[in-house]
């Protein structure tokens, strides 16, 4: 990703800061990614009207940011290749794909296993670790394992493909084409709703005013190409 795309406000893509290339292992070539420690979108949930608002806000700038990169999140791993016009993928937009920099709200860090404790030195116990709040927090995507990127709006296609971890959505297929970009826009809107669903924070609540938002997302999309 060029620098200017990295630093830009909207990018809510997990940033990747290093990567090693250790020993061969049995003979077969491995990387390791270095990226920043993240917590669970839910940790914490939001408290508030307006930590709400801003979750829901960055993650939609951050989708509309990938779409304007022409990106599909985790739409094509490439793997089938039906047509010229269609691409068999998989999707992904879900509540277990989004994550949280939490790093300025607990400035003393956390362990990863106890998320609600840190360690002061290698040798004193864990103990609770120190939120600040109203700190400012960032969302990312992850997992784009199997994402491909379009050269430019005009080489967009359709797709097909039906393995996804959110097996709901209507448009899912192995033979009838769909258009990936507004299949995200319907799965970020069912992200909503397993926020909703899952949350105890009284601001997401399911009949709250979030669910516009998760209504007019989770449209039917179906075929119509970008």
């Amino acid at each position: 990703m060029a620098q200017d795309l990295r630093d830009d406000p909207r990018n809510s893509v997990c940033p990747l800061l290093d990567y090693l290339r250790p020993p061969l292992v049995d003979g077969a070539e491995a990387w390791l990614l270095v990226m920043p420690v993240l917590r669970h979108i839910d940790q914490p949930e939001p408290l508030t009207v307006g930590h709400a608002v801003g979750m829901v806000s960055s993650l939609a700038t951050g989708l509309s940011f990938l779409h304007e990169q022409n990106v599909a999140h985790r739409w094509g791993n490439l793997w089938g290749r039906v047509s010229a016009r269609l691409t068999v993928v998989r999707r992904d937009i879900c509540v277990m794909n989004v994550m949280l920099d939490a790093s300025q709200m607990i400035p003393s860090g956390w362990f990863p296993y106890l998320p609600t404790s840190y360690f002061p030195s290698e040798d004193a116990p864990h103990q609770p670790i120190q939120v600040v709040r109203n700190a400012p927090l960032k969302y990312y995507f992850v997992d784009f394992g199997e994402s491909s990127m379009f050269a430019s709006m005009e080489a967009r296609r359709l797709v097909v493909g039906k393995i996804a971890q959110n097996q709901t959505v209507p448009e899912l297929s192995d033979s009838v084409p769909y258009d990936a970009f507004k299949l995200d826009v319907r799965m970020f809107g069912d992200l909503v709703k397993q926020l909703q669903m899952v949350s105890t924070a009284t601001v997401l609540d399911y009949s709250s005013w979030l669910s516009p938002v998760r209504n007019t997302a989770g449209l039917p999309r179906h075929t119509q190409p970008p």
